[in-house]
């Protein structure tokens, strides 16, 4: 959380065991802070000295510093000063003495921090679980926002800080490691951070603490003895990481990267650490995934903060740089499932009806959220690209990660940057698709074909929704002899088009590779897991009642948010409840219950299912299948079958993180098998022979 540097002079000392000398790096004061944690009684105790005159000049000295805080005494140089300190604003005297604006001021205070922590995270889409501040046995987090210290109102600040607590207790916070150790039986932690930031997050608990350099840079991972051997997968991809995106994005803004466990399943990327839940750090994709995530945030969102009431930019081109890239590098076959995955993403889960601009997107509270910021934002970047070109769009993002580091931006800086590397006004691009809600919908009408002595003319009207989008379809036609590709412009409803051909044609496609942001008609939406979670009117169909695979699977139904969907047992099951509701079987069920579904029959065979040409019967194993039934209604037919209680609680608070998917394959809760449905058909492909 990092502004201008300008003008900035903090100094923040915060005392518990003796005191030390301001230090001052140039023209910088350093902000030192030391806090004192003991768990036990959920207890911070410290104290914070500054020279007003530096830091406020002729503003008023006022900090933030939660309401949750006691304040022990204010000083100058020692001597007692007055204060105000009502709702979360401390205010010092506004008479405070000349001779005392060049004094060290000192501000001793202890809070207790104790945020309930939540029983079940399953379900719940507040990536902080309402946890905000807590310190406890199982481990210690302090957002910045909470201001568990002193804040300055009138200015961000450097910092160091020294933490210290029982033995085997370390704390990360942002900033490069200077010293760790054991005195006195007191764990401590001490580090310095050169860069100007608003606000610092702490955590803190029982770690081992891992340590490499890659170059300049410090690679750290704090992790507990559960998770310890992990230390080394974590700290290779990270120097991978670092080097490839300061490739692409220049030097790395700060002075070190860690990797720090958290006792929440979170993955929040904060200056120069990221913080993730033990459960989430043990799975073994998050080193390739989620981590370069992170680290890409250590450009966009940390070195360079985001300027909120604009709207959040930074999810969605981290998502692109990170969860994207990565994926279109290994091959364009699973860089265009990926854009694929976020249209499916779009279209199941943001009616029109609850849709809104980018430009209002702050953070992810829900699915939807999800989808738009992150997942619209990820394919508005990758068509800007498709727009300026590699070398434009590439030269302008590493100009971003230099001028506007330490920085707030939104997105109209965004548009200026790039307008200006592009040498033309980007405006009309970046108020489409920022500044107004949805997305097209395109689909051809009227293709004919007519054949000539020269060959065959293929021609037709694209017609998309209103109101209309400026876009380039790329338009792909198949013949007899190969490929002929061209872009077709789009500015109004309706758009005439026509193609030659030497050899006879086969296939008219439009947008093939996925490239453009649109809303997926229908027919080219599979069935999904987030159909599921979208859905308004699920029906859960199960044995009876008392079946205990119901209750196991109780997980399930909290992870999808659908709770409190009915519940209908077999016997009372009527398939005219399959015109009427999306349905989602517990078991696998008899087969006169969804007779009508073809693509279903022969998967569930006795004690045991059928799937991909094998069959699985141990008691381990588990299957989630979704497909589209017949019906014109609500056609959503899904099937959760595991093959034991066991397994059922294993698996099913796992198959809601699985969203993209139709089917899943587990064992001993280990996911073997995913994969997504085809589309049956396309109102952008049609087939001409």
């Amino acid at each position: 959380m990092k502004n201008s540097l300008l003008g900035i002079c903090l100094l923040l000392l915060f005392l518990v065991s003796g005191s030390f000398t301001p230090v001052v790096a140039g023209n910088l004061p350093v902000c030192q802070l030391e806090i004192r944690l003991t768990p036990a009684q959920q207890l911070l105790e410290g104290t914070a000295r500054l020279v007003p005159r530096e830091v406020f000049a002729a503003a008023a000295i006022a900090f933030r510093l939660s309401p949750q805080a006691d304040l022990q005494r204010v000083t100058a140089d020692g001597k007692p000063v007055g204060y105000r300190f009502v709702d979360g604003l401390l205010t010092l005297d506004p008479e405070l003495p000349d001779n005392l604006q060049s004094a060290q001021l000192e501000i001793d205070f202890r809070a207790h921090y104790a945020d309930p922590l939540p029983e079940t995270t399953i379900g719940m889409e507040n990536p902080s679980f309402g946890v905000s501040a807590v310190i406890s046995d199982v481990g210690t987090y302090l957002s910045s926002g909470t201001a568990w210290y002193p804040q300055p109102v009138a200015a961000d600040a450097r910092y160091r800080i020294r933490v210290e607590g029982p033995a085997g207790l370390y704390a990360v916070t942002s900033g490069k490691l200077l010293e760790h150790g054991v005195v006195n039986n007191l764990s401590y932690t001490l580090w310095d951070s050169a860069f100007a930031l608003n606000g610092l997050a702490l955590s803190a608990g029982q770690y081992q603490i891992f340590e490499e350099q890659a170059g300049e840079i410090q690679i750290l991972a704090f992790l507990s003895a559960r998770n310890a051997s992990l230390a080394k997968a974590y700290l290779d991809s990270t120097r991978k990481y670092l080097q490839f995106y300061q490739r692409l994005l220049g030097p790395y803004p700060f002075a070190k990267f860690a990797i720090v466990e958290n006792f929440l399943p979170t993955g929040y990327g904060l200056p120069s650490w990221t913080l993730l839940g033990s459960n989430v750090i043990a799975l073994p994709f998050i080193p390739y995934t989620s981590l370069p995530h992170e680290i890409v945030h250590s450009w966009f969102g940390n070195a360079i903060e985001v300027d909120y009431p604009s709207g959040n930019w930074a999810e969605g081109l981290t998502s692109y740089l990170a969860d994207y890239l990565l994926q279109e590098q290994r091959s364009d076959e699973l860089g265009k499932e990926h854009r694929l995955k976020l249209l499916r993403d779009y279209a199941a889960l943001v009616p029109a009806d609850q849709d809104y601009p980018l430009s209002r997107f702050i953070s992810r509270t829900s699915k939807p959220d999800q989808a738009i910021g992150y997942g619209k934002a990820a394919m508005i970047f990758h068509m800007l690209r498709q727009k300026v070109g590699e070398e434009v769009f590439w030269s302008t993002l590493r100009r971003v990660a230099t001028e506007g580091k330490g920085r707030r931006l939104g997105w109209g800086d965004l548009q200026l940057f790039f307008s200006d590397e592009y040498g033309e006004n980007l405006a009309p691009f970046f108020s489409m698709w920022v500044e107004r809600p949805g997305a097209p919908r395109i689909s051809f009408e009227n293709v004919a074909v007519l054949e000539r002595d020269d060959g065959w003319i293929v021609r037709g009207m694209l017609v998309q929704s209103e109101p209309s989008y400026q876009l380039s379809v790329p338009l792909r036609l198949k013949s007899e002899a190969g490929l002929i590709e061209q872009a077709l412009a789009v500015r109004y409803e309706r758009t005439p088009f026509a193609l030659r051909t030497d050899a006879p044609p086969l296939q008219l496609l439009g947008d093939p590779d996925a490239q453009l942001f649109r809303r997926l008609h229908g027919d080219e939406l599979p069935a999904t897991i987030n159909d599921l979670r979208a859905s308004r009117q699920l029906l859960v169909v199960v044995r009876s009642m008392a079946d205990p695979l119901l209750d196991a699977s109780a997980d399930l139904l909290r992870g999808l948010q659908q709770e409190q969907a009915p519940v209908v047992t077999w016997d009372r099951f009527d398939p005219v409840m399959a015109e009427l509701n999306d349905l989602l079987f517990i078991g696998w069920p008899e087969q006169a219950l969804f007779s009508r579904i073809a693509e279903l029959q022969g998967i569930g065979a006795g004690d045991g299912f059928n799937w991909d040409g094998r069959h699985y019967q141990d008691p381990a194993d588990s299957l989630f299948v979704c497909r589209k039934g017949v019906s014109s209604g609500h056609p959503l037919i899904a099937v959760f079958h595991p093959l034991s209680l066991e397994v059922a609680r294993k698996v099913a608070r796992k198959i809601p993180h699985y969203g993209r998917y139709s089917h899943l394959v587990f064992r001993d809760g280990a996911n073997l098998i995913k994969g997504t449905a085809a589309p049956a058909t396309s109102p952008l492909r049609i087939d001409l022979n």
